[in-house]
């Protein structure tokens, strides 16, 4: 089997900066319940979006990826993959 490297960067420059925003799914459902995921991942949309606002304030420049290997970032992040996991990688600036 042949591992992809969770940071890799496909025809692109090497990033110098990575940013993940993990998500605690245990704590959001035993307080939200079925809006857990739903209200997870709007949070998750507003920080992204506050991210990519600012880097461009500043001038840099960024991406934002969904490609990432999950059990890779967790483990080398040092998340519970039974309680919480990465949701997206909003911040790779070269």
């Amino acid at each position: 089997m042949i591992q992809k490297d969770p940071f890799s960067v496909p025809d692109r420059q090497a990033p110098g900066v990575f940013f993940f925003i993990p998500a605690e799914f245990f704590k959001s459902a035993w307080e939200y319940r079925k809006r857990a995921f739903r209200y997870l991942l709007l949070d998750t949309g507003h920080l992204v979006e506050n991210f990519m606002l600012a880097t461009k304030a500043l001038g840099l420049s960024s991406r934002m990826s969904y490609d990432f290997e999950d059990k890779q970032v967790s483990n080398f992040l040092g998340l519970d993959n039974c309680r919480e996991m990465p949701t997206q990688d909003p911040g790779q600036i070269p």
